[in-house]
């Protein structure tokens, strides 16, 4: 069936919650262990995030997809962290070339959606709130190939900022991180503000861990 530029689903972020930022020394970090992180310690960000676009073809027309997965990367030393790679749930790394599938929510019957400009950089503004942000290369983004009835929709969408909520959860002893929804993405066929990504309501959070099992905690 002939390819419809139709719809663009959405951000980044994705599970990440990191953030980036100008933030003095003093004033915000990761511990572990109850103690400042001192260099850069691996680390994984595992949940769902519905991704969407609100406007497809310029019409207004809107699409969503639920994805699952892990961002893999590190945390610290002091309020920053990264994203380096996104893996599905059954631990393949996600590309272009090897992209997640996604489930629909809205227009979309099914999705194909992979990471663009990697590293995401991050860096976490206040104890409870996480900004991420460009690379230097480009923005944080997906591209995503949306399935519809109509024909098959391919669309990136970036953001030049992203805010996450992150808080500390004193059973998993880990960082649970959060996207409230936020219209705030450029995509490539809807343009400025069409874009947005939210955290799943079943899932309510990605749980942000440290590989060496030690407790991370946002201070």
């Amino acid at each position: 069936m002939k390819k419809i530029h139709i719809l663009s689903v959405a951000l980044v972020a994705v599970l990440a919650m990191g953030v980036v930022g100008a933030v003095s020394a003093s004033a915000h970090e990761w511990l572990a262990n109850g103690v400042a992180i001192g260099s850069a310690l691996p680390s994984t960000t595992t949940g769902e995030l519905t991704l969407g676009s609100e406007n497809g073809l310029k019409l207004g027309i809107k699409s969503a997809v639920l994805c699952s997965g892990t961002f893999v990367g590190t945390t610290g030393p002091g309020a920053t962290d990264e994203v380096t790679g996104v893996l599905s749930l059954t631990g393949v790394t996600v590309t272009l070339s090897a992209p997640l599938v996604c489930a629909e929510v809205s227009t979309c019957t099914t999705s194909e959606v992979a990471p663009v400009d990697l590293p995401w950089l991050t860096t976490l503004t206040t104890a409870t709130n996480d900004l991420l942000a460009a690379n230097g290369a480009g923005n944080p983004g997906w591209e995503v190939v949306c399935k519809t009835s109509l024909g098959t929709v391919e669309e990136t969408c970036t953001t030049a900022d992203q805010n996450a909520t992150v808080e500390n959860d004193a059973t998993e002893k880990d960082v649970l991180g959060k996207f409230l929804k936020e219209v705030t993405g450029t995509c490539s066929i809807g343009g400025a503000n069409t874009g947005w990504v939210e955290s799943s309501a079943a899932d309510g959070a990605g749980l942000i861990s440290l590989v060496n099992g030690e407790t991370l905690e946002a201070s």
